[in-house]
């Protein structure tokens, strides 16, 4: 799969102060990818590089094999981004506030409508943007940043001041634009659970450095889950069982413990392998799935406890 984003050993300084110490992560195409991490930790100032608005003191960054300091243009051609707040002009319409990147790009007025019919503002188009709620200014900004049909959008804290209906609101749009019109999708967030919902992956950064890159699903290999098999050993050891489970022949152990079995499975055979230990005088205690939310993965990551094989640098 090609890639969107090549962020490579990227380091920036301020003076004599180092806030990003040697990044390196990739995105490809089509991915929506979350990228978490507290106040001060390098977010924005990773976005702003990815962006251009901003130069790296070293390392290399590239949209869609373009990098962005030696062809600053054939990088951004690709890019979308609404960075730390929506920028408008109060004292214009929706439709001038929209005119004027049409005008740059020259985009037909049958595209700005388009675009603003898919964030849900083509109602307010004639109004003046200072008379716009924060929710629309965000849809506002947002119908700006898609209305060059960019391959690649990126959002820094989209979600500051929406309230709920307006978070659902802008979680609907972005799940809109990855599956609609395939708009690989680089969310920058403190809000744990919109990451969880709309994003496949996560990126957590931690005082400028990657910390850990994530999957959010427990996947395993061919869309299997992960399960675990708690066990009464009383009649059978692990080493024994563990030999009758692989027996069954759409399951991998994963993993053993003193009266636990992890395996991958497929989520339709869960009834059949549970069967099929019965039938095999397998005691089992209790059976779920094994899932971890991006809560507890945070905390895990910000109070030091991150497990080396979760590391993906």
């Amino acid at each position: 799969m090609s890639k969107a984003v090549e962020v490579i050993s990227v380091y920036k300084r301020f003076g004599k102060k180092e806030v990003i110490k040697g990044v390196s992560f990739d995105i490809d195409e089509g991915e929506t990818v979350g990228f978490v991490g507290p106040n001060g930790a390098g977010k924005t100032t990773t976005i702003k590089m990815m962006t251009g608005l901003i130069r790296p003191t070293d390392g290399q960054i590239k949209i869609f094999g373009h990098d962005v300091v030696k062809e600053p243009l054939n990088a951004m051609r690709y890019v979308g981004c609404i960075v730390e707040k929506p920028e408008v002009y109060e004292f214009l319409t929706g439709f001038e506030n929209m005119a004027q990147i049409a005008r740059i790009y020259r985009i037909g007025k049958e595209k700005i409508y388009e675009a603003a019919k898919f964030v849900g503002i083509d109602y307010a188009l004639k109004e003046k943007a200072k008379k716009y709620s924060l929710g629309m200014k965000q849809r506002l900004a947002l119908a700006m940043a898609i209305l060059t049909e960019p391959k690649l959008l990126i959002l820094d804290e989209p979600t500051n001041g929406l309230d709920p209906s307006g978070i659902i609101e802008l979680r609907n749009l972005l799940r809109s634009l990855s599956k609609d019109k395939k708009t690989t999708i680089f969310i920058s967030s403190h809000n744990l659970n919109e990451i969880e919902e709309i994003c496949e992956k996560v990126i957590f950064i931690k005082d400028g450095k990657i910390e850990m890159v994530k999957k959010l699903t427990q996947k395993g290999e061919n869309g299997c889950k992960r399960f675990v098999v708690v066990l009464n050993t009383d009649n059978l050891e692990v080493s024994q069982i563990t030999k009758i489970i692989e027996k069954f022949n759409q399951v991998k152990v994963v993993s053993t413990d003193s009266d636990k079995i992890e395996v991958e499975l497929l989520g339709d055979k869960k009834m059949d392998f549970l069967n099929f230990l019965f039938q095999n005088n397998v005691s089992v205690r209790d059976f779920y799935e094994k899932t971890e939310n991006l809560e507890s993965v945070y905390l895990k990551i910000y109070s030091g406890e991150v497990l080396s094989n979760e590391r993906s640098y």
